[in-house]
C-alpha cells in the first residue's frame, strides 16, 4: 500500500495509487501535462474524508499561450501560476465550477496544466453529493473535476497549496 506523506496527513492512499511529488515533476508544461496522466489526485477534507481520482485528461498552457491565465502577467489571483512547479491554482469559473491548474515552470515563469478529468477512486458518494447527482461517467470531468471542494482541505501529496 502507498502512504500519503503530504502535509497534515499520514493516511494510506488508495490501493495502487500513482502519486507525483513536486520535486519529481518535469519542469516543462507540455511534459508535465503528459506526466500527470495516470497520477492520483488526493484531497483530505476538513471532515477527514480521503477523496481521490486518477488523472485521465490534462491540458497544457505553456508560457506565452494566449489562452492561459498567466498570459497577461502576474496578478493577485493567478500568482500561484508563477511559483515553482507543483503549486495548485484553483479558480471559480462559469459561475458554478472550480477549476485547477498545476504550476509548471521555474519560479517567475507563468504557466500551468489544467486538470480536465479524473477517474473517481475514493469517496465516490461524497463526490456525487457535491456534484448534484451527476452520472459516474461525468462525475469528475469537465468544469470543476476536482473530487472535493477546493476549500475543503489541503492539496494531496505532490501539490503544494497556496492560500490567500
Amino acid at each position: 500500500m502507498s502512504w500519503c506523506r503530504g502535509p497534515r496527513t499520514g493516511r494510506p492512499l488508495p490501493e495502487g495509487a500513482n502519486v507525483a511529488y513536486a520535486p519529481d515533476l518535469p519542469a516543462d508544461t507540455v511534459r508535465l501535462a503528459r506526466y500527470l496522466i495516470g497520477k492520483t489526485f488526493v484531497r483530505v477534507t476538513r471532515g477527514g474524508a480521503l477523496v481521490s481520482g486518477r488523472i485521465v485528461e490534462t491540458e497544457a498552457y505553456p508560457p506565452g499561450d494566449p489562452s492561459g491565465h498567466a498570459f497577461r502577467g502576474k496578478t493577485a489571483s493567478n500568482d500561484s501560476l508563477f511559483l515553482e512547479r507543483g503549486f495548485a491554482y484553483v479558480y471559480f469559473t462559469y459561475g458554478s465550477s472550480f477549476m485547477m491548474n498545476v504550476s509548471s515552470e521555474r519560479p517567475g515563469i507563468g504557466a500551468g496544466v489544467l486538470i480536465l478529468a479524473l477517474e473517481p477512486l475514493d469517496s465516490v458518494g461524497l463526490m456525487r453529493r457535491r456534484r448534484g447527482g451527476v452520472s459516474l461517467r461525468n462525475l469528475a470531468r469537465g468544469p470543476g473535476p476536482q473530487p472535493a471542494h477546493p476549500r475543503a482541505g489541503h492539496c494531496g501529496p505532490g501539490f503544494a497549496e497556496r492560500r490567500k
